[in-house]
């Protein structure tokens, strides 16, 4: 029974959460582009979520995948898929939830933009 009840509370909680991740991102004002390459080319590997008018001052995260990294990076394809969270949003996380937030973030980001993630930095 407080097993039960513990999940009950989980789920409420990771509800809100997700909730307050819509609020914050604004999925309707969530836009994404690909980084580019060496020679301007789209990056597939690599995708820049951002909110408003594109600008390094609204960008919110980063998505990389493993094959980003180049072989003598392994250490990071290990950890890849990671999401790169502007440190300003990941300290109002961290301040409001806790790490508990992360889980619950890669769910929210899989149910949204059908990426996996790994790591969150």
């Amino acid at each position: 029974m407080v097993i039960l009840l513990e999940n009950e509370q989980f789920n409420r909680f990771s509800n809100y959460v997700k909730a307050y991740f819509d609020t914050v991102f604004g999925t309707n004002e969530l836009y994404w582009t690909n980084d580019e390459d060496e020679f301007g080319n789209p990056d597939e590997n690599k995708y820049i979520f951002y909110i408003g008018n594109f600008s390094d001052s609204n960008v919110v995260f980063e998505w990389i995948s493993e094959d980003y990294f180049d072989e003598e990076n392994y250490e990071y394809r290990n950890v890849s898929p990671i999401v790169l969270i502007k440190k300003e949003q990941s300290e109002d996380l961290n301040s409001l939830f806790g790490r508990l937030w992360k889980p619950i973030f890669k769910e929210w980001f899989k149910e949204n933009f059908n990426l996996n993630v790994k790591t969150i930095k």
